[in-house]
């Protein structure tokens, strides 16, 4: 058990992130920043009256995430509190105040007004081998029954007698 438990620790550790879905209005002058600001306003009445978020995102933010696969638009998985996207005030809100699938207020972050939507938290304390053994345990059991089963199977197969001879190949 001890093994198993060293081998995954990382399954063990404490995890804390968030899915979190972002619009993002930049600006870069005084006048852009007005009529950012409005925009904005106007943005979170339509949130308020029952508007989906990802299509208000999709038609008005300017900011676009983009991963490995392709562009992963509007939204954070995975987003970790210590991460440096946002202010410390911000990820506090995120990860502390603002409700579940509920419009954040707007915020105003270095140079673009921002709306977020938290879709889902992962908030799970870490395990310590004395508190983890019973479900290593159970994994592993679980681990070895499926073994023996696959292996009872085989066996079984070996010794059918099965006409046609290729009616299970593919």
């Amino acid at each position: 058990l001890r093994a198993y438990y060293d081998a995954h620790a990382e399954d063990f550790k404490p995890i804390r992130q968030a899915v979190v879905g972002r619009i993002a209005l930049q600006y870069s002058t005084p006048e852009e920043k007005s009529r950012m600001k409005r925009l904005a306003e106007s943005i979170l009445r339509k949130l308020e009256e029952g508007s989906d978020f990802y299509m208000l995102a999709f038609f008005y933010s300017t900011w676009r995430q983009t991963s490995e696969r392709g562009p992963a638009m509007f939204l954070f998985k995975n987003l970790k509190p210590d991460n440096d996207l946002f202010s410390r005030e911000t990820n506090r809100y995120l990860f502390d105040v603002l409700p579940l699938r509920k419009a954040s207020s707007i915020l105003d972050e270095g140079n673009a007004f921002n709306l977020f939507i938290v879709e889902n938290r992962d908030d799970r304390k870490g395990e310590s081998f004395e508190e983890a053994q019973r479900k290593i345990r159970t994994q592993l059991e679980h681990r070895k029954r499926e073994e023996n089963r696959r292996r009872l199977r085989d066996e079984i197969l070996k010794r059918a007698y099965v006409w046609p001879e290729d009616l299970f190949k593919t």
